[in-house]
């Protein structure tokens, strides 16, 4: 969901294949992105899923990252 609205906030449609980089110390975000990394990829339409992001902070669950998009 948090995805969605940084793809909302730049602008995109909802089918632009996007890339995703992310960002959080977080142990528990980064085994989630790690084990299903892939199942949101293909939730977000992303092409790519990487872990070096600077953009905004998000809330997923009770954990703060930072995500960044941009169109693929």
């Amino acid at each position: 969901k948090a995805v969605q609205g940084l793809r909302r906030e730049a602008g995109f449609d909802v089918s632009d294949r996007i890339n995703l980089s992310w960002a959080s110390g977080s142990e528990e975000i980064a085994t989630a992105m790690e084990r299903h990394g892939d199942w949101i990829a293909s939730e977000v339409l992303a092409t790519a899923v990487t872990d070096d992001a600077t953009g905004a902070e998000i809330e997923v669950d009770s954990f703060t990252m930072r995500a960044t998009v941009d169109r693929a």
